[in-house]
């Protein structure tokens, strides 16, 4: 299991279809966990027995501040999944706008934040299951000078 965890300078988050964030970012916002690739056992004669698990669902944690304005945003996506206005899943990307590498796909809801009021701001993590057969990628840039 490989977890990203990344300092992203500029980003954009979108979740079915509505622009969530962009701009800069402090802390660790983002963690993206990939899938695993395969597993073993041991027979009953003490043999190995390595396999393939063709998954390509990663698990993406998204977390702001309490009080930012994003967290409407995610709260009323996650409601039309609930009352199933979404018919499915919600498209998905996210991209690192300075170095270009992105992840596309369709996610859904797994879990909503743990709320609790306390006399300092907190924070509210999102959690959706990620579904991209292609993973973390780099989109092409052209770069003028």
């Amino acid at each position: 299991m490989t977890v990203y965890r990344k300092a992203i300078a500029t980003f954009a988050l979108n979740v079915g279809g509505v622009l969530i964030t962009e701009g800069g970012g402090e802390g660790e916002y983002f963690t993206c966990t990939s899938p695993e690739r395969g597993g073993s056992k041991t027979g009953v004669h003490g043999d190995a027995v390595l396999y393939d698990i063709p998954g390509s669902i990663y698990e993406v944690q998204v977390t702001f501040l309490e009080s930012a304005a994003e967290n409407s945003k995610m709260q009323t996506l996650l409601n039309a999944q609930v009352s199933r206005e979404t018919e499915g899943s919600l498209d998905f990307s996210v991209e690192d706008t300075g170095t270009g590498e992105l992840m596309t796909g369709q996610c859904i809801f797994t879990k909503e934040p743990d709320r609790g009021k306390t006399a300092e701001v907190g924070n509210y993590q999102w959690t959706l299951h990620v579904a991209s057969e292609d993973g973390w990628s780099y989109s092409e840039r052209t770069v003028s000078v």
